[in-house]
């Protein structure tokens, strides 16, 4: 059956895992008309998913100059170093790759490579199915990781979901599904025991949106 189907979907949506929509980024701030603290800080035990750019993860390390990256480095404790860890370099070498990592005193993350559809055609299938192995990876190292918690962001959100803009929460929620009907058994055991999975939205004026497309499909 074609993993993408609505039918296929349909019948896997009681196995579904429970998603909480969270007025927050990763790492409990939220822009509104300033940033604030709107959630509290991960705990020791949570993984945070950072949307990496794969020129950084490979060349530049971990210097964003801006933005959520920039925010999650120094969080991290690894901005401005020379290098991201070898592991992670090593796995991530291409949009959809995904690569869990401990830094140590409880800072936990998961980069992630998502896909860029600007200047490019491509339909709403073919999106949905490069955000579903995004999401298919990251769960997957989720999965790996062996923690109970996890706050994910939407995936190639801001300027690199394209012409897609519009469309952003609904896909996000579908292909989060999607994604995690790829999964392996085992893996998908582990993330329907986590004790908490958040999808982070950053800005204020997009969490309606993104709630609703999630109550959408469970």
């Amino acid at each position: 059956a074609d993993p993408t189907s609505a039918e296929t979907c349909k019948g896997q949506r009681e196995a579904l895992p429970q998603v909480t929509v969270c007025p927050y980024g990763v790492l409990g701030t939220q822009l509104q008309e300033r940033l604030v603290q709107s959630g509290p800080e991960p705990t020791p035990e949570t993984v945070i998913v950072d949307p990496a750019d794969l020129l950084y993860i490979q060349d530049m390390g971990p210097n964003a100059p801006g933005g959520a990256a920039s925010f999650n480095y120094a969080w991290l404790g690894i901005k401005g170093t020379a290098s991201f860890p070898a592991p992670v370099r090593e796995a991530v070498r291409a949009a959809l790759d995904a690569k869990f990592h401990d830094y140590g005193g409880g800072k936990l993350c998961i980069h992630c490579i998502g896909a860029d559809f600007r200047d490019r055609v491509v339909t709403r299938g073919e999106a949905l199915v490069e955000l579903a192995q995004a999401y298919r990876a990251v769960l997957a190292e989720f999965a790996s990781s062996g923690r109970p918690r996890l706050r994910l962001l939407p995936i190639s959100g801001g300027l690199f979901i394209g012409e897609f803009a519009g469309e952003l929460p609904e896909l996000t929620a579908e292909a989060f599904d999607v994604g995690f009907s790829l999964l392996e058994p085992g893996q998908q055991s582990h993330v329907l025991s986590a004790e908490l999975l958040e999808m982070c939205i950053f800005q204020e004026k997009e969490l309606p949106a993104f709630t609703a497309s999630f109550a959408a499909r469970r």
